[in-house]
This record gives structure tokens, sequence and C-alpha cells, in this order.
């Protein structure tokens, strides 16, 4: 299995797929649901992570690091308010968009579940 998904609703996080497959595999870029905001993941020799972009200007606005391998999958809440992020190295952060300078909760997994957040 390549893709790999994580679904971000209220303080439940559902991951279908595994973060542990092919770690040159890059997620699909994901719309915030208001359309204003797009999260890609950024491969790098010195830090992966994921940049939040406006998409009017495709400026980016926000780098979120914390993971110790690739992004293998993004996903906005409903709300957007909340950007959830899986990597290869089996963590799940969630990252508050208000405060987005560190993630408020971080899971560990090896597989796909439903996991609540703190």
């Amino acid at each position: 299995m390549r893709d790999c998904s994580i679904v971000l609703d209220g303080d439940e996080i559902a991951i279908c797929g595994r973060l542990f497959a092919e770690p040159w595999c890059k997620p699909k870029p994901r719309a915030s649901p208001d359309g204003q905001y797009l999260v890609t993941a950024v491969f790098a020799v010195f830090g992966e992570g994921a940049d939040l972009k406006d998409t009017q200007r495709t400026k980016v606005l926000q780098r979120f690091h914390g993971h110790n391998g690739n992004i293998r999958a993004v996903a906005f809440d409903g709300a957007g308010a909340k950007l959830a992020t899986g990597g290869s190295d089996g963590c799940i952060q969630v990252w508050d968009l208000a405060n987005p300078e560190r993630s408020i909760t971080k899971a560990s997994t090896n597989g796909p579940g439903m996991f609540a957040t703190e």
C-alpha cells in the first residue's frame, strides 16, 4: 500500500494505511475546508516538514517540523483550525493553526487505527 491518509475529527484521529511504507512517497497536497490554505509535504536534505501556504499567493506561511523522517500524510480538521501530519517515523502530530510553533498532540502508531488526541 503506497497511500496513507489521516482523518482528524474533533478529538479523534483515524489512520488508513501504513506510515512506514515507501518513505519516498509524498502525500498529495490538501486544501483547508474553506479553501484558503494548502498544506504540502516538503522533503529536504535537512529538515522534512509540511508547508502551510496561502492559496491566493502561494506564499509559505508556516513550516511544521517535528518528525524524524518523511511526512507521509497530512489533513485538516473539519473546521480548518488544526492540521495533522503523519511521518515515516510512525508519529502523528496535531498542530493548532492559531499557535503553530509546536504540536499540541503526538501519538505513535505502527498501523491503521483510531486514536484519541490529548
